[in-house]
């Protein structure tokens, strides 16, 4: 089964090396002159996207006083803003938003700031100065970013949505079960699919729901019996993914078709090992 999520796929290459001198420190900041204060580097990247990348809001405030292009984009189409978004710095984004960043720009691959904002930003912003504490900071972005107008059920090239990356997440949280519950205030839809027949529901079981958003996802309306255009259904997902004990007990409670079969007649069954624990499981299940 394919899991590649264009949102994570090519956000590294966004960044590129890290802003750091030879002797690890970080580099000295130093306003540009007026006729370079929008001038680019190899990767298109701005003064002031490699001010945000520094996590630095003194800098960003220095060029945007100065004059700095907010909408100017990086050779993957990427904007300060959605680097800001991706690294999850809310006051970036703030700042941003009232220089007048365009909130539903879009990268190469159709992502917007809102999507981005939902994803992990795992070593994207580089340098050791670079702060990214704080436990709200997801939802603090996604605030900021709908009520700037963002779009909750835009869509990549993939069709892939800001909903579709929050699901995606690996780890619980308070923020992000915030962002979820945000995302679907704002009439994203539960139930949307991606390019594959994909649902939000799958996504989280790719790789490996610990079995905090499930009830949160069927709570919010997430069919536990959707397939994607493969015939796959959220069961199968999970048994490919990692059915942790309370994925597991979950998916007991709640009834799935555990005999479902997919369009190449395959059943959850079918995708676990012979001597798998998920078998045992699905055998309790009343799967044949």
């Amino acid at each position: 089964m394919n899991t590649t999520f264009l949102i994570k796929t090519l956000a590294a290459l966004a960044w590129s090396a890290p802003l750091v001198c030879a002797e690890g420190a970080p580099e000295a900041f130093t306003l540009p002159a007026p006729d370079q204060i929008n001038e680019t580097d190899a990767w298109h990247r701005t003064p002031l996207m490699q001010a945000v990348r520094r996590g630095s809001a003194e800098e960003v405030k220095a060029l945007l006083d100065a004059g700095a292009g907010v909408n100017a984009a990086s050779v993957l189409g990427r904007t300060a803003l959605m680097m800001a978004a991706d690294s999850q710095q809310p006051e970036m984004v703030e700042l941003l938003l009232g220089a007048g960043a365009d909130v539903q720009a879009r990268d190469l691959q159709g992502n917007t700031a809102l999507m981005l904002a939902q994803t992990e930003g795992d070593g994207y912003l580089s340098l050791p100065c670079a702060t990214l504490q704080g436990k709200d900071v997801v939802t603090r972005c996604t605030q900021l970013l709908l009520a700037a107008g963002a779009d909750a059920e835009a869509c990549n090239a993939a069709g892939q949505n800001a909903l579709m990356a929050a699901c995606y997440r690996r780890m619980a949280s308070p923020d992000a079960e915030a962002a979820i519950r945000l995302l679907v205030s704002a009439e994203a839809d539960i139930n949307s699919r991606d390019a594959e027949g994909r649902t939000p529901l799958m996504y989280s079981l790719m790789r490996g729901d610990h079995g905090w958003m499930l009830p949160l996802l069927t709570g919010l309306g997430a069919d536990i019996d959707a397939r994607d255009k493969a015939g796959r259904a959220p069961l199968m997902y999970a048994v490919l993914g990692y059915m942790s004990d309370e994925v597991w007990t979950f998916m007991r409670e709640a009834k799935p078709d555990v005999r479902a079969r997919d369009r190449a007649g395959k059943s959850a069954m079918d995708y676990t090992g012979p001597s798998s624990r998920n078998r045992k499981r699905l055998l309790e299940m009343g799967a044949e």
